[in-house]
């Protein structure tokens, strides 16, 4: 049986790709949106780039209002929920002009922080590992550090909740454990030289009040804390005992976690926001006393050694 080439796989959707490389317009989106829905995930990968390119030349230069642009967002958001994202260059081409975006205008809405949140942890949850891998490479530092501060100002500045704890979910699905060896020792080398800023934001957004619920918020930023810290400040990637790293290959190969300034630092630094912490432990609220509690039985687990200046 002979297989189905793309171009045929294609033909269904071309009209209405042509249509909003072009001209495009709401009802066209959305019907291309039913069709996508209604299709086989697996046919759907393979004709990636095709389907896509039109939300990739509008992203560039979006000219629409903005729910148009939304739509865009949203589109992009469940293609990616619908089949892997399995191109680099339509990563990188839809951060780019993601960034763009939020950099070019004084005054963001509430629903584009929310949708951009949400289009890129879908854009990240959902690439194969060849793309994941892809994210922590020299070639997208600049465009990474970006991403994680744009998300962790909003955190600490909107004032709407749904905004905070959206924008917190990029930092969130960015964040890489030693399970993950393909990529576990680029994201280390990527993220370090962020540690201070990172945990800086987070605790300023910690402090932040609101009307209701603001709870939820400390205890997120607590999470994400400890999930930052834990997952480069280990014991497995410091030298703390002083061995040589050709001694102990299990030690990560950043250079920033193999700089005895840079480690005296950052544990100087992570050791005045433990203090802060200690206030929590008497913290009316049941959900952040658990955070807390958590985030030590990390350090203790994970970072005895890496951060003994805070037991």
């Amino acid at each position: 049986m002979q297989s189905v080439t793309e171009e045929q796989l294609f033909q269904t959707f071309r009209p209405l790709c042509s249509a909003l490389a072009t001209k495009p317009t709401l009802p066209i989106l959305k019907k291309l949106g039913q069709k996508i829905q209604i299709h086989n995930g697996k046919e759907l990968c393979r004709i990636e780039e095709y389907i896509i390119f039109p939300m990739q030349l509008y992203l560039k230069t979006p000219t629409l209002p903005e729910n148009y642009t939304l739509a865009v967002f949203e589109f992009v958001t469940k293609f990616y929920q619908k089949t892997p994202l399995s191109s680099k260059f339509v990563f990188k081409d839809v951060i780019s002009s993601l960034l763009v975006m939020s950099m070019g205008q004084e005054k963001l809405s509430e629903d584009f922080k929310s949708a951009f949140s949400k289009l890129v942890v879908s854009l990240v949850k959902n690439s194969n590992e060849e793309v994941r891998n892809y994210i922590y490479d020299e070639e997208m530092k600049l465009p990474l550090g970006h991403l994680v501060f744009q998300s962790l100002e909003w955190a600490e500045q909107d004032e709407a909740r749904q905004v905070v704890l959206e924008s917190f979910s990029i930092l969130e699905c960015l964040l890489v454990n030693q399970d993950d060896t393909l990529y576990y020792n680029k994201f280390v080398d990527r993220f370090c030289p962020m540690l201070p800023g990172i945990t800086t934001r987070l605790v300023k957004a910690m402090k932040r009040s609101f009307p209701s619920q603001s709870h939820k918020i400390k205890s997120k930023c607590l999470q994400l804390w400890s999930n930052s810290v834990t997952s480069l400040m280990q014991d497995d990637n410091i030298d703390t005992l002083g061995k040589n790293i050709v001694e102990n290959p299990n030690l990560s190969r950043s250079e920033t976690l193999n700089d005895p300034k840079w480690i005296g630092k950052a544990q100087d630094h992570l050791y005045q926001h433990v203090q802060m912490f200690v206030d929590l432990t008497v913290h009316p609220q049941s959900m952040i006393r658990e955070s807390l509690f958590d985030l030590c039985k990390a350090l203790n687990k994970l970072s005895w050694n890496a951060l003994q200046n805070t037991r």
